[in-house]
């Protein structure tokens, strides 16, 4: 296990992404899932997930894992999966904590 990145709610993106490109961060993704305008901006090791969200949001960290048994058994299904590309990640509840769990597929050789 390990962490992917940090997601950090922002009232407004192009203003954030401004001052992440400030503090030496580059736009490596950028997309709309739903209603929520989202930037992935990256530095070094650091990616960090804006969000730009109609709904009042609370900030997660996400979690790569190899599979779903790494999940604790006593963490809340709130939603997902959500897929993209060769990953798919969940949002779960652990105690006060929202906590996103990434699984990232491996290529199959052929």
């Amino acid at each position: 296990m390990k962490v992917h990145h940090l997601g950090v709610p922002v009232e407004e993106l192009t203003s954030s992404v401004d001052i992440y490109e400030r503090l030496g961060f580059q736009v490596v993704n950028r997309f709309t899932l739903g209603e929520e305008k989202i930037a992935f901006m990256e530095k070094n090791e650091w990616l960090v997930e804006l969000i730009e969200s109609p709904d009042s949001l609370q900030g997660h960290i996400c979690l790569e894992v190899k599979d779903a048994s790494e999940i604790p058994a006593e963490a809340v299904w709130i939603e997902g999966p959500f897929r993209m590309d060769d990953w798919s990640s969940s949002f779960y509840q652990l105690g006060e904590e929202v906590i996103e769990w990434l699984i990232v597929e491996e290529t199959k050789k052929g």
